[in-house]
C-alpha cells in the first residue's frame, strides 16, 4: 500500500514536470514535432533511457528488480534480454502461441526499451490493463538498398527493307558481289544497241572527252570523269550483262567510268540493309529500402514495439484495428485532436497521450500516422535525438 502511494505521487510529480516542457512545433515533416529546451529534454525518460550504456540499462533493470534474463549477443541489439515475467502486473508478449515465445527472436528487446516499457506499464496499470499482444519488438534489419527493376533490354531492330529499285539503278552489294540479278528490269540505256550508240554520242559530245584512243593506255588511272547518274548506280555489275557489253567497243573510254564506279560504290556503306546497333541500357541505381532502419534504431535494436491489442481486466480487449478510429493526417494529443465517439477510440487515445505527457518514448506513430501503422502504435526511444513526437 505505501509503496502504491509513493509510485503515484512519483508519476504526479513526473507528470508537472512533463507539463512545464512548453515545447514548440519544430519545422520539419511533421506538424507535429515538438522539440523542447535541450537542457529539459536531457531530464526525461525516454532521452536517459535511449542514451544509457548498457552497463547502466542493466543496472538499472536490477535496482527495479525487473523479470528478464540476458540472451546471447544478438546483431544490433546493445543489450539484449526477454522478459520473464510481467510488468506492474502487465503481461507482454507476442502474438504467437505460448510454446513458441521462449525461443522467438520477436520477444527479444534492448534493455533500455525495457525500462520504458516499465514506466509505460504504469499508465496501463491504471487503465486495468494486464496485458499487451505486440507485433514484434526486435526483428532483423531489411536490406539497405533496393535494386530498381531493370528495363527491359531494347531489341535489335531488324533491318529495314530496301526500297524496290527504280528504273534504271540496281541494289547495291558487297565488293565482289556477282551481277544484278537478271530480274532487274533494264532501262534503256542497258537493253539493245541503240543505248550504246547514244553512250557513244554522249562520249563524243562530253566536254574533254577523246575520239575513240588508239591505245587503251592512253587514258590516265587517276582521272575521274563525270559520271551520268546511270553509270554512277550500275557500275560494272550493271553493265555486266552481255547485250549490254557486247554493244560496247572494246578500246573506248565507256569501260574506265564503270571501274571507277564500281570501287566508288563498294567504298560506300550500305546504309538500306545495315541496322543501327542497340544502345546499351544503363543499370538504374538502387533505391534506399523504406523497411531499413539506420544502426541502432527502431525494431532492429530492439529498441521499439508495435502494440496491437491490449486487455483489460475484465477480460475486453481494445485492439488499435478496430477501435481507435483514426484518420490520416488528425492531431492525437495536445491542444484541439479530434475526440472520437467510442470509448475504446478515447481510452487509446488517453493512453497514448499520457505515455506522451510523461515522454516515456521519443516517438509514437499511430494510424493517424499513415496507412502501414493502421493497427498498431509504434513506440520507440530514440538515442541522439532532443525531440518528440506523435502522429
Amino acid at each position: 500500500m505505501h509503496s502504491s502511494l509513493l509510485r503515484s505521487c512519483a508519476l504526479a510529480v513526473l507528470a508537472f514536470a512533463a507539463a512545464a516542457l512548453r515545447p514548440s512545433l519544430a519545422d520539419a515533416s511533421s506538424p507535429f514535432l515538438v522539440v523542447p529546451d535541450p537542457a529539459v529534454v536531457e531530464t526525461t525518460a525516454a532521452y536517459r533511457y535511449a542514451n544509457m550504456t548498457n552497463e547502466e540499462a542493466i543496472a538499472e533493470l536490477n535496482r527495479r528488480n525487473l523479470p528478464y534474463v540476458t540472451v546471447d549477443p544478438v546483431p544490433g541489439v546493445r543489450a539484449p534480454i526477454r522478459l520473464t515475467g510481467r510488468l506492474h502486473g502487465v503481461h507482454i508478449h507476442s502474438a504467437l502461441p505460448p510454446e513458441q515465445r521462449d525461443a522467438s527472436p520477436f520477444e527479444i528487446l534492448d534493455a533500455r526499451l525495457a525500462l520504458a516499457l516499465d514506466d509505460f506499464t504504469a499508465i496501463l496499470e491504471r487503465h486495468d490493463i494486464d496485458e499487451i499482444v505486440h507485433f514484434t519488438m526486435y526483428r532483423p534489419n531489411a536490406p539497405r538498398e533496393i535494386a530498381t527493376p531493370k528495363a527491359a533490354p531494347p531489341q535489335d531492330q531488324p533491318p529495314k527493307a530496301a526500297a524496290a529499285p527504280k528504273a534504271g539503278a540496281a541494289v547495291a552489294k558487297k565488293p565482289g558481289a556477282g551481277k544484278v540479278a537478271s530480274r532487274t528490269k533494264p532501262t534503256k540505256s542497258q537493253s539493245s544497241e541503240k543505248p550504246a550508240a547514244k553512250s557513244d554520242k554522249r562520249e563524243k559530245v562530253r566536254p574533254g572527252a577523246a575520239e575513240k584512243p588508239s591505245k587503251p593506255s592512253a587514258v590516265k588511272p587517276t582521272a575521274k570523269p563525270k559520271k551520268s547518274s546511270s553509270q554512277t548506280s550500275l557500275g560494272k555489275a550493271g553493265l555486266g550483262a552481255k547485250g549490254a557489253g557486247a554493244s560496247v567497243d572494246k578500246g573506248a573510254k565507256q569501260k574506265a567510268p564503270g571501274e571507277t564506279g564500281e570501287k566508288a560504290e563498294a567504298s560506300k556503306p550500305v546504309e538500306v540493309v545495315t541496322a543501327a546497333a542497340p544502345k546499351k541500357a544503363e543499370a538504374p541505381a538502387p533505391r534506399v529500402n523504406p523497411a531499413w532502419a539506420p544502426p541502432g534504431t527502431r525494431h532492429p535494436a530492439g529498441l521499439a514495439i508495435d502494440v496491437g491489442k491490449l486487455r483489460k481486466k475484465d477480460g475486453t480487449w481494445i485492439s488499435v484495428a478496430s477501435h481507435f478510429h483514426g484518420k490520416i493526417g488528425d492531431k492525437v494529443c495536445d491542444d484541439g485532436p479530434p475526440v472520437p465517439d467510442s470509448a475504446e477510440a478515447r481510452e487509446l487515445r488517453a493512453i497514448v497521450c499520457e505515455a506522451h505527457a510523461l515522454h516515456i518514448f521519443t516517438y509514437v506513430l499511430t494510424p493517424n500516422y499513415n496507412a502501414a501503422h493502421a493497427d498498431h502504435f509504434h513506440m520507440e526511444i530514440k538515442p541522439g535525438v532532443k525531440w518528440f513526437l506523435v502522429h
